[in-house]
């Protein structure tokens, strides 16, 4: 690269300059004539200005989640009804990881029972209750199997709560 100073650039109309010196952080990079700021530098603080605003909109967006749960609910029900292909493919996708991970030993009979217990406490209550695997079927670092050790029965409003997350 050619060495320039920042005034040259200024006169020159160049949005960069390069002065061979590194900056204070030791990047030896061209430098924005605007602010003299090192280039390396502003994309680092860019990506670490993303991550933490990332990290803001997630808290904002779960606040709004918890203070709107009827307006969350019926977006997801609009949803839902709008794209009945995408809930398909979900479903399938659901069925065949259970599928998958369903084992020859696994006692069938009692994993009906666990379904149909669910289905009767929801009757007699009147609160939903679903069966949740405890260790899920498809986790981010170990996936559990669908057999009857691993089913639980929950509220519904617990088990819509903890969403994706265990």
């Amino acid at each position: 690269m050619e060495l320039i100073t920042r005034a040259e650039a200024r006169a020159a109309g160049l949005k960069t300059y390069f002065t061979g010196r590194p900056c204070k952080y030791g990047h030896i990079r061209d430098r924005r004539v605007s602010t003299a700021d090192c280039i390396e530098c502003s994309v680092i603080r860019s990506h670490w200005a993303h991550a933490k605003n990332k990290k803001l909109r997630n808290a904002q967006k779960r606040t709004w989640q918890e203070n709107n749960r009827d307006k969350q609910h019926d977006y997801q029900r609009a949803y839902q009804q709008n794209n009945p292909d995408k809930m398909a493919a979900k479903s399938a996708k659901r069925r065949a990881a259970k599928l998958e991970r369903t084992v020859a030993w696994a006692n069938q009979t009692s994993i009906v029972y666990v379904y149909r217990f669910a289905r009767l406490l929801t009757t007699l209550t009147g609160i939903q209750y679903h069966v949740d695997h405890v260790i899920p079927l498809r986790g981010e670092l170990v996936s559990g199997l669908h057999c009857e050790d691993n089913l639980r029965i929950i509220p519904g409003k617990e088990n819509l709560k903890k969403g994706k997350r265990h």
